[in-house]
């Protein structure tokens, strides 16, 4: 019975998010929430701090950037107006912000943390940039992409 409630959890039939606890209870697992294509691959992304500042920020998908680059539509600069930069992740443990921002130090490459606080929650997120061009950007992005560091693109508004 175990063997098969973890599969079930592990191929993502099942979600353990309403695990009660409780002994006594015969339901410990619920039927997972079927979502539209778009809330999957946003749940999906490890890092999720960009939902919190959608006044100030926008995500940018990486092929959109890959396109802009090989089409020469929007040059190779960025738009100083409304610079981008890469998240390398959001974490609640100003510690854990400081062993990725240290990882990333290691690649070469200059990382900062924000601290930011969204209702009662502080935040502390792993910046690089901003960018002066495109090519630049893209080619941080596959840097850390290639060191298992995943990244978002973001846009000031």
């Amino acid at each position: 019975m175990g063997i098969l409630g973890c599969w079930l959890v592990m191929s993502g039939t099942i979600i353990p998010e309403n695990l009660t606890g409780n002994p006594d209870s015969d339901t410990t697992l619920t039927e997972a929430k079927v979502n539209t294509p778009e809330e999957d691959v946003l749940e999906s992304l490890p890092i999720e701090f960009y939902k919190l500042l959608p006044s100030r920020e926008e995500r940018v998908e990486p092929h959109t950037i890959s396109q802009q680059i090989r089409e020469g539509s929007a040059g190779t600069t960025t738009d100083k107006a409304k610079p981008y930069r890469l998240q390398a992740g959001s974490f609640r443990k100003p510690e854990d912000a400081e062993r990725r921002r240290a990882s990333i130090s290691i690649l070469g490459l200059e990382a900062g943390i924000e601290k930011v606080t969204h209702g009662n929650k502080t935040w502390h997120r792993v910046m690089l940039g901003p960018f002066e061009s495109l090519r630049h950007l893209e080619a941080t992005r596959h840097r850390l992409n290639s060191n298992d560091i995943e990244s978002i693109v973001l846009r000031l508004k």
